[in-house]
């Protein structure tokens, strides 16, 4: 056997050390999905949420705000034609949702398009705190559908990272042409949260839209 020169021993530790870099790297590149936690948590909810009745598309945003920590709001997405029963199955489903460790979801926000002819683009927007995010939903989103002349209703909680504690904000839209959009509003109100920080009503006039100032 050969003697081992010093100049062997280091040109062996350095491919050692070489080696272990080389792992490591490779290591860390097949981790960083599972660091991109807010990303994977979006990615999970639309798998979670793929093929159940009712449900028409998730979207929200969940920041990767450091490797394995990520924040934000979920959306789902419902059908319009669906019963009552579907819906409630649904909305009860997102909100089962588990996104996994060092993800907060801050809000789980319902979005339904209004099937109004008088009203191209209508939808219905509920949002509410991730703790308890189907309460209540599935009645309003069915009382606020039965409102003639309702083209748009907009829940919010914001700051969404708060929303535990804030108040509600309330934008409405009548469409145009409806000839008391008061007596819609009135009904609007009706169904709305109580406790509502704002209620701004509004009324579609061709392209734009114009402030209602109702009794």
């Amino acid at each position: 056997m050969g003697r081992v020169t010093r100049r062997g021993r280091v040109a062996a530790g350095l491919r050692s050390v070489a080696a272990v870099a080389v792992a490591s790297a490779i290591l860390v590149l097949a981790g960083c999905s599972g660091a991109n936690a807010g990303s994977r948590a979006s990615d999970d909810f639309a798998e979670y949420m793929a093929g159940v009745p009712g449900v028409i598309g998730v979207g929200g945003f969940i920041s990767n705000n450091l490797p394995f920590l990520g924040s934000g709001d979920l959306t789902v997405d419902l059908d319009p034609s669906a019963d009552e029963a579907t819906i409630d199955a649904a909305v009860t489903r997102a909100g089962e949702f588990e996104p996994g460790m060092g993800v907060e979801i801050y809000t789980l926000t319902t979005l339904m398009p209004i099937d109004d002819e008088t009203a191209p683009g209508a939808a219905l927007s509920i949002q509410r705190p991730w703790s308890d995010p189907a309460e209540g939903v599935v009645a309003q989103l069915d009382d606020l559908r039965s409102i003639d002349g309702l083209a748009e209703y907009m829940e919010q909680r914001q700051p969404e990272y708060d929303a535990e504690t804030v108040r509600p904000t309330v934008e409405v839209l009548i469409a145009e042409g409806i000839n008391d959009p008061c007596a819609a509003v009135t009904e609007v109100l009706r169904v709305s949260p109580a406790d509502a920080e704002s209620f701004a009503p509004w009324q579609r006039m061709g392209d734009t839209r114009l402030p209602l100032e109702c009794p």
